[in-house]
């Protein structure tokens, strides 16, 4: 599997948001961002909206700018 696919992306997600909840660490974008190899910020945020629409999270808000 590359670094870069969906299921190993959507696994360093979920165990670095596990460690925000059991308070090990506290939410950084930043750290999520290295948490996740340092992917595409727009495949980071398509991943995101994928993972809320399946389920994985919620409460997720996402603004699209219009043009």
């Amino acid at each position: 599997m590359a670094k870069d696919d969906y299921n190993v992306i959507v696994f360093k997600i979920l165990i670095y948001l596990y460690a925000v909840l059991k308070r090990i660490t506290v939410f950084d974008i930043n750290e999520l961002k290295m948490a996740v190899g340092g992917i595409n910020e727009n495949y980071l945020n398509d991943l995101l909206e994928m993972m809320q629409k399946e389920g994985f999270i919620d409460c997720l808000f996402f603004a699209y700018a219009s043009y």
